[in-house]
């Protein structure tokens, strides 16, 4: 158990996790009960996996060296159970013991072992990272031109699929784009600012309504907004999302339009996306109906993420204002005190929905308490 008041420290956070998770020869746990016991699903998803890289080899940039052998232990562990070499990508998931149960090569995983591959890269240096992501670009690219058109493919189908999804998603390339501004970042000299601007390029032809500024969630073959009710789907936390890759992007690329793209984004989800509480809802439609009135932890994350984006690009006191207010709404309604545990999800009324402590949210708190962190001392 951590100290109280020790809820919000990104650090303490990352180090329990990395003491207090269950580990099997297949990886991290999926999901954890209030005493740290593996809880729901006996399996291993290449997503949670590749997450959970992730966050322990940032903590380890930070300067925590166990968080860091962690996170190097986690890749070489995504690499030799997930990765695919003939395929160009990670399979989606395995036994607890480390077998491969579906060798669907979804695009949505791939962007988070891209993220993995790019902090150790920045942690290690070890050239064999960079040739790996190279050869999932490839695979990606491959599975893009055989579709034609813009974007990448929700997936490349494989032994155990499930049954395909009829949508095409903007989430996917989404985290694209967050893996190759990471990318870019540790590879300054790759392909990866380009490969980042078609995101962006599909982002505004697509992925925006051009009538409010909103983030559409599904789409046809064609990118057309999807049919019936799921093309008026509205995800506050993904514009929040956005709204600081975007500041990423900007930083990388220096296209100074980004900031109304930004302001957009947040003005729909501010504006139609929040309940009396502060708090974001889970799922609204255009006109601000809510489809979906419970609150996930993610998109509070998020909103944390947004308001400290825009103090950056305007230094308005009031972002960093409503920031402090946000981290303290996620310290006092999702985190469960003394514990690095958290709730994954609030009801209209503000009451924990019961269920274990996904891992794979990790990745989400601890990106948002570090540039907390950062940015408000």
């Amino acid at each position: 158990m951590m100290d109280p008041g020790m809820e919000l420290d990104p650090a303490a956070i990352c180090s329990e996790w990395r003491k207090s998770l269950p580990l099997t020869a297949g990886g991290y746990a999926e999901a954890v009960d209030s005493s740290w016991k593996e809880a729901g699903e006996q399996s291993r998803t290449a997503l949670a996996q590749a997450r959970l890289a992730y966050v322990f080899t940032h903590a380890g940039v930070r300067g925590d060296s166990a968080c860091a052998a962690a996170g190097a232990e986690s890749v070489a562990r995504l690499q030799g159970i997930f990765w695919n070499q003939d395929r160009k990508g990670w399979a989606r998931l395995a036994t607890v013991s480390g077998q491969i149960l579906d060798a669907t090569i979804d695009t949505y995983d791939q962007a988070f072992g891209l993220l993995a591959l790019a902090w150790h890269y920045r942690s290690t240096g070890e050239t064999w990272t960079r040739a790996a992501a190279g050869l999932v670009v490839e695979g990606l690219k491959e599975a893009a031109a055989m579709v034609g058109g813009l974007g990448y493919p929700e997936e490349r189908r494989g032994a155990g699929s499930a049954p395909a999804s009829p949508f095409r998603r903007q989430n996917p390339h989404m985290h694209l784009l967050e893996a190759f501004l990471a990318w870019h970042a540790a590879d300054p000299e790759g392909p990866w600012l380009a490969l980042a601007r078609e995101i962006v390029v599909l982002f505004r032809s697509r992925f925006r309504d051009p009538r409010d500024g909103s983030l559409r969630e599904f789409f046809d073959a064609g990118w057309k907004p999807a049919d019936g009710g799921a093309g008026s789907i509205r995800e506050p936390g993904h514009h929040f999302e956005w709204v600081w890759l975007l500041r990423r992007w900007q930083d990388a690329s220096g296209d100074e339009t980004s900031l109304e793209d930004a302001s957009r984004l947040q003005a729909f989800a501010c504006g139609r996306g929040l309940d009396s509480d502060g708090l974001a809802f889970d799922e609204i439609d255009p006109e601000g109906r809510v489809l979906r009135g419970s609150k996930l932890l993610w998109p509070q994350t998020e909103l944390l993420k947004a308001r400290l984006a825009c103090h950056e690009w305007t230094r308005d006191l009031a972002s960093l204002d409503s920031a402090r207010e946000i981290l303290a709404l996620i310290g006092e309604r999702y985190m469960v005190p003394g514990t690095a545990l958290w709730h994954n999800q609030l009801d209209r009324e503000g009451r924990p929905l019961a269920s274990p402590t996904r891992s794979r949210l990790l990745y989400h708190l601890f990106i948002a308490l570090a540039e907390a962190e950062r940015l408000l001392g």
